[in-house]
């Protein structure tokens, strides 16, 4: 039940904690994709649209759960206008304040959007072209007079001049290569921690799987390109994929960031739940150590530590580590103090002892189970106990019952071999009996 409860609080939280806006960040990622696909038209339409509700771009905002993305609308719409041919409203749009500012964060849109400028600035040079002077008339050139003797045999064919310009060919190529390095570098992102497996790569790795596609085909267009216009074609897919990637990779950026920072969420409330464990574990060795009065400074030592791990919510990871190091240090010293406390007799000897000591002889002379008493010394003490009070009816009873004497002898020869060290005290057993213990 706990868990399940967790879950759900974690959903509420995360359900209050979405931006108001989550629709027009919605029909912003649709209008990217628009421009990956190079529909001009809605994209200019979804991007006039979320200007409205949000007017202020940013290098980094909230898709979905943990998942970042660029906001720079007015880079799209720029992007719409200039291939509309409007070249002075995509000006104004790439002249934004919160763009550029926004752009200074994002290296490749940031490029993207120079290229951009530069091209417009050329279209709009040469649709206002300088005013050039009427030119001087030339006279019409002479009538060629006719060939008195036509050569017979016919003008050879000339060689088909290339309308493919070198220059612009190695640039397109070297663009479609940049951009199959791209696709590489962020399928290694893909199948790395902590992406690998989720459903982040998943979402990720098909978009990437379709620009992969695009450039292939490019690539394979670029190979047999006849003309000057095939290699544009080309050019601007290969602009529109490579813009895409670049899109890709800042997703792909903001979900392994969002993820690294879950985790390490995650790392820190187990850490912190361990920190409360630990603290509730030692309060039953607090209440053995002063049963077993052990010296009031060991106790001290771990009740502070105990309290350091009590307040540790709001606690950073390496604040809890060093108190819970702390807390197993005063452990470890509590429970060596306590196993080197005098244990209490069982409750069982003590009454038999008070018994003898009562001089209720014959009671404890037939005390039935000393030897299943739990501890060692402590069996071996009660078997020494049931020996005297058998001694003292033997005495009493004129020393003539050489049985129960056979018993006294079985029984302080069995305490002997439990107990090494044992030996009895002065005050307790008559100088006889240690006598016939010492020579058993």
């Amino acid at each position: 039940m706990r868990r399940g409860g967790g879950r759900w609080l974690l959903a509420a939280l995360w359900l209050c904690a979405m931006p108001a806006w989550a629709d027009p960040i919605m029909d912003y990622q649709d209008g990217v994709k628009a421009a990956e696909r190079g529909d001009w038209a809605t994209v200019e339409r979804i991007m006039t649209q979320v200007l409205r509700e949000m007017p202020t771009p940013t290098h980094r905002t909230r898709a979905y759960g943990v998942v970042f993305i660029p906001y720079v609308p007015h880079y799209y719409l720029g992007q719409a206008l200039m291939n509309k041919g409007d070249c002075r409203g995509a000006m104004a749009a790439f002249d934004n304040a919160g763009n550029r500012q926004a752009l200074s964060r994002l290296r490749d849109l940031a490029t993207e959007q120079t290229r951009f400028e530069q091209r417009c600035q050329q279209l709009l040079a040469q649709a206002d072209p300088p005013k050039q002077p009427d030119p001087i008339p030339t006279p019409p050139p002479p009538e060629p007079k006719p060939d008195p003797k036509p050569d017979p045999k016919p003008p050879e064919p000339k060689p088909p001049v290339s309308n493919v310009p070198a220059a612009a060919l190695a640039a397109t190529r070297k663009k479609l290569n940049d951009g199959q390095q791209t696709v590489a570098q962020i399928e290694r992102l893909l199948a790395a921690s902590p992406l690998r497996g989720t459903g982040d790569a998943r979402a990720l790795g098909s978009d990437l799987s379709r620009q992969k596609q695009i450039l292939d085909g490019e690539q394979r267009k670029l190979a047999n390109v006849a003309n000057a216009n095939e290699l544009k074609a080309i050019d601007t897919a290969a602009d529109a994929a490579v813009r895409a990637l670049s899109t890709l990779s800042g997703r792909v950026d903001a979900a392994r960031e969002g993820l690294v920072q879950a985790e390490q969420q995650r790392q820190l409330e187990t850490l912190r739940a361990r920190a409360q464990q630990a603290a509730s574990d030692s309060e039953p060795r607090l209440a053995e150590a002063r049963q077993a009065q052990v010296a009031e400074s060991t106790i001290s030592a771990l009740v502070t530590a105990r309290g350091e791990l009590q307040q540790s919510g709001n606690a950073d990871r390496a604040a809890i580590e060093r108190a819970l190091d702390r807390h197993t240090q005063a452990l470890k010293q509590l429970d060596q103090a306590i196993a080197a406390a005098p244990k209490p007799a069982p409750a069982e000897l003590r009454r038999y002892l008070e018994l003898f000591l009562a001089a209720d002889y014959r009671q404890v002379a037939n005390w039935a189970n000393p030897a299943q008493l739990p501890e060692t010394r402590d069996r071996a003490q009660g078997l020494l106990l049931r020996a005297a009070a058998r001694y003292r009816l033997y005495v009493r009873g004129g020393e003539s019952d050489a049985r129960l004497l056979a018993q006294v002898d079985m029984d302080l020869r069995e305490a002997k071999r439990l107990d090494r060290q044992l030996q009895p005290l002065d005050a307790l057993y008559s100088p006889r009996l240690q006598a016939r213990f010492k020579d058993i």
